[in-house]
């Protein structure tokens, strides 16, 4: 499964990520919130797994403090509309070699899709998800260079997209062989709804490391003084619980059970703890 990604090139580009975040979280994470009605699991499974992967190096180069890299974004956010014209003369070493392992793995994705029953109707929502992913992206690294910006609004606004479920619930979609072109958005809906609660997740497992490596990307950071943080936690975990109450609520769906994918909401969150080291 892991072949379509060269951990290699991993390694010598973000070398603080642990690999177990490739070979076991994203695998386990993506599994568990695929829809119920999938006939082709391990290959939509493989997809997701180069999706984060992508997400995952985006990520790094944007709100890890001592690793952001606004010149490099700037070329990478042009893949997969447009090509990429020779760099070797423009960055460094991992630079270029980042730039290659972007460009190899949206070929990947890319090939991969083509080959689902669904990719031509849904190609160009898929690819809006993307924009929505890089508009996140984007305002991380925003709030790293003006912390003054900083506020709860926006950041509920956007950067649950760097979680990427929308896309990875497109991936699902497009992989059906009979799919009811009408539940498209409702379905949309439910993975939007999904994607709130991944974040609000990570936002949990990961608050005490990125407030020590000083990241002002979480969420916690955000909220206006006046409550405290056992406070701020306690708003989530709520907003946590209502979210996987109105996921079950979309019941009429023949697609895929609303009621199942809840239920990967919730081992998504639990997997999230149980793996504070990786993530």
């Amino acid at each position: 499964m892991l072949n379509a990604i060269d951990l290699n090139s991993f390694r010598s580009i973000t070398p603080f990520r642990d690999q177990r975040l490739f070979q076991e979280f994203l695998p386990k994470g993506y599994r568990i919130t695929s829809i119920d009605s999938l006939e082709n699991i391990d290959e939509v499974i493989q997809l997701k797994v180069i999706l984060g992967a992508i997400i995952t190096l985006y990520d790094d180069f944007a709100d890890r403090p001592g690793h952001q890299n606004t010149k490099l974004l700037r070329v990478l956010y042009k893949l997969p509309f447009e090509p990429i014209e020779s760099h070797s003369s423009l960055f460094n070493k991992v630079e270029s070699e980042s730039i290659n392992l972007a460009i190899s793995l949206f070929e990947k994705l890319l090939g991969g899709l083509r080959r689902l029953p669904n990719y031509k109707r849904l190609k160009e929502l898929f690819f809006y998800d993307l924009s929505q992913f890089y508009n996140a992206n984007y305002y991380s690294e925003l709030l790293g260079k003006y912390h003054f910006i900083r506020n709860p609004l926006e950041n509920r606004i956007y950067l649950h997209h760097n979680m990427g479920m929308v896309m990875a619930g497109m991936i699902d979609l497009m992989s059906l062989s009979r799919l009811e072109i009408e539940e498209v958005g409702p379905a949309r809906n439910i993975f939007l709804l999904g994607q709130r609660a991944g974040r609000i997740s990570n936002v949990l497992s990961t608050y005490e490391r990125e407030i020590a490596e000083g990241d002002l990307t979480n969420e916690l950071l955000s909220f206006f003084k006046g409550k405290s943080l056992r406070e701020k936690i306690h708003l989530l975990e709520k907003e946590h619980q209502e979210i996987i109450k109105e996921v079950k609520s979309f019941t009429y769906l023949k697609s895929f059970s609303s009621k199942k994918y809840s239920e990967g909401i919730e081992q998504l969150h639990r997997l999230h703890f149980e793996s504070k080291e990786v993530i």
